[in-house]
């Protein structure tokens, strides 16, 4: 599993050099880093040099921001356990929902 976030996060740096070099604007990457329960978590910040800076600098309200926006999202409840509410589909002309179909109607539904 660290060998594969290395991996990838060599390759994103080079995307956003590259990004940076061709296009000529600055992009910056942050991602946040957790270490544990118990241990506080950081940040990591690469891209164009100028705007990395100012990001490293303001590092702590981006924490506080993100911490706060992690929280409001947890704490809202869910109030449909379904996700998606699947329009109900015709068998045999009849309309029939999804979780309502018989094994032999799904069968004859599925290509």
């Amino acid at each position: 599993r660290k060998r594969h976030a290395y991996r990838l996060l060599a390759r994103l740096k080079s995307t956003i050099n590259e990004f940076a070099t061709r296009v000529g604007q600055q992009a910056v990457v942050v991602l946040t880093t957790s270490k544990g329960q118990s241990e506080a978590s950081g940040i990591k910040v690469f891209g164009a040099s100028p705007l990395d800076s100012v990001i490293r600098q303001e590092k702590d309200e981006i924490l506080a921001e993100f911490h706060q926006a992690v929280l409001h999202a947890t704490a809202q409840p869910t109030t449909s356990t379904n996700k998606f509410d699947l329009p109900r589909l015709l068998v045999d002309g009849v309309a029939v929902s999804l979780e309502k179909m018989t094994q032999a109607q799904l069968r004859a539904f599925i290509p």
